[in-house]
């Protein structure tokens, strides 16, 4: 694959609104897609997303490579997110998978087993008690907010972060069973 040409020269040319439009735009959908695969529906990816473009215009002046800089930012926020969430020290990742991210194109095998791997997390979430399996679909997938999903349903945001991390917790344990990697 051809070196992708460096944005850099442009963007000191170019407004926020026609950088964003030229430049991020086109690369958001990639971020998107690695950062769902990496880390799965544990990660609310517009919030990502969103951050990271942040991120990067605070630091755009700075930066050589805005699909690298993307990248790495959302990466780092996603680890610190689900550092967060989940209260634990994830051990480090290592980081020449990361280089894998560069790579648009998925092999067969690689499709199959991302599919294969949805179908264990669609399986795992439905194996959930109906309450947990409510709130935990509302806020992961539907990403409603605490304060949506308390409203919907009566319940306090202890209750709702309480059964997100029994849903997280009994998810990651049935995929670990059922042959996640």
């Amino acid at each position: 694959m051809p070196p992708k040409p460096s944005v850099q020269n442009k963007s000191d040319s170019l407004d926020d609104e026609t950088f964003y439009r030229e430049i991020i735009k086109p690369i958001e959908p990639a971020v998107r897609s690695y950062i769902l695969n990496k880390y799965g529906s544990f990660i609310d990816i517009e919030d990502v997303m969103q951050e990271s473009v942040i991120q990067y215009f605070k630091s755009r002046s700075k930066v050589s490579d805005a699909r690298a800089y993307l990248f790495v930012t959302a990466r780092n926020l996603s680890v610190n997110r689900i550092r967060k969430e989940k209260g634990v020290i994830w051990e480090c990742f290592d980081h020449r998978e990361d280089l894998e991210m560069f790579d648009e194109m998925m092999s067969v095998d690689e499709l199959a087993s991302r599919n294969n791997e949805i179908e264990i997390l669609r399986d795992a979430v439905r194996s959930l008690p109906k309450k947990c399996q409510a709130i935990f679909v509302m806020r992961k997938f539907k990403e409603m907010s605490y304060k949506e999903i308390g409203k919907k349903l009566g319940i306090s945001k202890h209750s709702i972060s309480t059964q997100i991390s029994i849903g997280l917790s009994k998810c990651a344990r049935y995929m670990d069973k059922h042959g996640r990697d």
